[in-house]
């Protein structure tokens, strides 16, 4: 087992990167690695996006987040 940090640093112009990250996290949990997910800098936009539960991708950020996946985000 790894223990990975993914930190999300994607603008709101790059849905694709941070997208993956909420899939590539989930993936890696489910292979048995401990992964942490961090918001920072321009990419703090998406948890807003994300949390919306009107977004199309609201139910994989909360499949993430249940899973412990999101470690946190900047301010």
């Amino acid at each position: 087992m790894k223990k990975i940090a993914i930190i999300v640093h994607a603008s709101e112009a790059e849905l694709g990167r941070a997208l993956h990250s909420l899939l590539y996290a989930k993936e890696l949990h489910e292979a048995g690695h401990e992964v942490k997910v961090f918001f920072d800098g321009a990419g703090t936009v998406w948890v807003k996006k994300f949390e919306d539960p009107a977004s199309d991708f609201n139910p994989l950020y909360k499949a993430v987040k249940n899973l412990g996946l999101i470690a946190g985000v900047c301010e």
